[in-house]
């Protein structure tokens, strides 16, 4: 049970110092070995020993006592069944609206701590061990299989940025639930990974059309929120995740540069046919067929 690779957290310009302070004193104590699923290191234990004072206190001079509701640690521990990256983009929806509301009297600094608690957020992520849950001879209860087929990218897609049926199946039953616990039995039929889109079980759908590109965009997706990350174009602002994984969908189907196309732009350059040849192996037939399809 290895933790998916730690990046370093990022403390925005303009963060109160206590909360700087504390994220410095938490991210130095937080060893290889705190994880999310940990008993003895338990990192929740940790980020509320390190966290969760300092960010009250910040909140409270903010005259946001209640903005998350809980405690830091249990705020962002409450979002961990389901991925904190649903309860992150809500944090981050509640910035822009406070932004909105505010305007000129926005609180000095709160803008920094809530991108700086996002980015706590998002080092917490990393530290969930990849979990393989292993089916008995027996019949497997539901529970189990229900783990078995969570996916990593839920509620998203993995092949785009639209919503798995799972998630929607849940949404729905949400509402016509009126608040109440949803029955398992009511979504468990439904994939987790997939959107309707990409349903493998439809022959009609994208999914064999886009699982090729399936690398490609969780490359894709990884460096478009280091652009976010570094507020490189195009963003200019913290973007919602669904618009991050629906530039890297678009990008990520954009072919790579052929091997004819790579002929064809050393011809231009004035090489040779015999030169081109010597350097991809081929023939001069070869090369020729190439340089002639346009």
């Amino acid at each position: 049970m290895t933790p998916i690779e730690a990046k370093k957290i990022i403390v925005c310009d303009g963060c109160p110092s206590t909360v700087a302070a504390a994220v410095r004193r938490f991210e130095q104590a937080c060893t290889p070995s705190y994880t999310t699923a940990s008993r003895r290191y338990s990192i929740w234990s940790l980020l509320r020993e390190q966290m969760d004072a300092p960010v009250a206190e910040a909140l409270q001079a903010a005259k946001l006592p209640n903005l998350l509701g809980h405690s830091f640690s249990r705020w962002l521990e409450l979002g961990c069944e389901r991925g904190e990256r649903v309860r992150l983009e809500r944090l981050g929806k509640n910035i822009r609206a406070l932004q909105r509301a505010f305007k000129s009297e926005f609180y000095p600094g709160l803008h920094a701590l809530l991108d700086t608690l996002c980015e706590v957020g998002f080092f917490v992520l990393s530290r969930t061990p990849r979990i393989s849950v292993g089916v008995s001879k027996e019949k497997a209860s539901q529970a189990v299989n229900y783990g078995r087929r969570q996916s990593s990218e839920y509620p998203f897609c993995e092949l785009c940025w639209k919503q798995s049926m799972r998630a929607v199946a849940e949404e729905k039953a949400k509402k016509l639930s009126a608040g109440t616990r949803v029955p398992l039995a009511e979504i468990i039929r439904f994939s987790s990974r997939f959107c309707a889109d990409h349903n493998p079980s439809d022959p009609a759908s994208r999914y064999r059309v886009d699982h090729r590109y399936r690398q490609r965009f969780q490359d894709e997706v990884k460096r478009q929120w280091g652009l976010v990350r570094g507020k490189q174009a195009p963003w200019t602002h913290t973007p919602d995740e669904w618009a991050v994984r629906m530039q890297a969908y678009g990008l990520a189907r954009v072919p790579d540069e052929t091997r004819a196309d790579e002929m064809r732009r050393m011809a231009a350059q004035g090489t040779p046919r015999k030169a081109i040849a010597e350097h991809f192996g081929v023939s001069r037939q070869a090369v020729h067929k190439a340089l002639k399809r346009v």
